[in-house]
């Protein structure tokens, strides 16, 4: 399982991703993250690309739906930074008015604290 639910509270939900993501992944952590926004009302999700190795491919990338803009309030990607712009573009991030943030690997920290602001 290249994904691993971090935390789970606050209002925040804390995913670790590593090597390469499936649909079935995808669908998984759009569960955890649905599960967030009706426990939080709105989310704050933080993803950590750890080794992450981009998207399978798998003809099933059919459904790259995401949640509305009203249930998550901020998202906060860190990772190695060559995929901040097809991150950002899968995630569909010019047309959603969610507040995004990509942080390199070494600003967790940072990443952290800005969700929690």
């Amino acid at each position: 399982m290249p994904y691993q639910l971090m935390k789970s509270l606050d209002q925040e939900i804390w995913i670790k991703i590593t090597g390469r993501i499936t649909p079935r992944d995808l669908q998984e952590c759009q569960a955890l993250a649905e599960l967030g926004a009706e426990w939080f009302h709105q989310a704050k999700v933080l993803i950590v690309l750890d080794d992450f190795q981009g998207w399978s491919k798998d003809d099933d990338w059919s459904d790259t739906s995401f949640l509305p803009d009203s249930e998550i309030a901020k998202m906060a990607v860190v990772g190695d930074r060559r995929w901040e712009e097809e991150v950002f573009l899968f995630v569909g991030k010019p047309m959603r008015t969610t507040e995004m943030r990509f942080f390199s690997t070494d600003q967790l920290d940072e990443a952290k604290d800005w969700l929690a602001q």
